[in-house]
């Protein structure tokens, strides 16, 4: 005898997807909750150099800039929670401080707007773009991004604008210091172009003195080494002072 089957009642239908659909939603909601905002991307940031109260390192820079020559710089500098910082050099020195020495103190919620982009990769390393926009005008830059490592919450790239609408892009390698600090070993810069008038005063990429030129302006780069980290020694104030 052949078994008919048995069929389920509409109610219960309804109610599986109903139940089904209540399930895909709480999922999504559990989904968006766990992305963290903007501001709570940067709170990471600067919890992780939270402890590290100062340190000393010494730099080794190349700058190739084109119709310059410059000779590599060896740099030694010095940094001081929350924003202190000094360059010491035995000659020429020119390390531009914004996008190469990263003090995540800067990036406060209240000097910036704050918008997070969807998740990226980076050299096969997921990343979080995040977009910072200075709440003063009198701010040096218009607009810079951040790509932030989740993984140690480590800033891998910065990519600035100024108000004269030039550009540039600093890549970051990080590695642990001390079983306890992720900081910057490696940085490659690009940057607009600088050349000189006369002996010391910096030229502007063509075009931005107002008067039209249609020369694309030229780029050069600058790659930083940072060796012999040396952490929370207890720097004193009088290192900082303008002398």
């Amino acid at each position: 005898m052949a078994h008919s089957k048995k069929r389920r009642h509409p109610l219960c239908s309804m109610r599986s997807a109903f139940l089904l659909t209540v399930m895909l939603f709480g999922l999504v909601d559990a989904v968006l909750a766990q992305k963290p905002t903007a501001e709570q991307i940067m709170t990471h940031v600067r919890e992780q150099m939270m402890s590290l109260r100062d340190y000393t390192v010494e730099i080794q820079a190349v700058l190739d800039m084109p119709d310059i020559q410059i000779p590599p710089m060896d740099v030694k500098v010095y940094f001081k929670q929350p924003d202190k910082f000094h360059v010491e050099s035995d000659g020429f020195s020119m390390l531009p401080r914004q996008g190469l020495f990263l003090n995540p103190n800067m990036w406060q919620d209240s000097l910036y707007f704050m918008v997070e982009q969807p998740e990226d990769t980076l050299g096969g390393k997921t990343v979080i773009p995040v977009e910072l926009i200075p709440k003063s005008e009198e701010s040096q830059v218009r607009k810079l991004t951040l790509w932030i490592s989740p993984e140690h919450w480590t800033v891998e790239k910065v990519y600035t604008i100024a108000w004269d609408g030039r550009k540039a892009t600093a890549r970051f390698t990080n590695q642990l210091i001390d079983k306890k600090y992720w900081l910057p070993t490696y940085v490659r810069v690009v940057m607009p172009a600088i050349r000189f008038r006369g002996n010391s005063e910096l030229m502007k990429v063509p075009g931005d003195d107002g008067t039209p030129n249609e020369e694309k302006p030229k780029e050069g780069t600058l790659v930083v080494e940072f060796k012999k980290y040396k952490i929370n020694t207890g720097l004193k104030d009088d290192i900082f002072e303008q002398k």
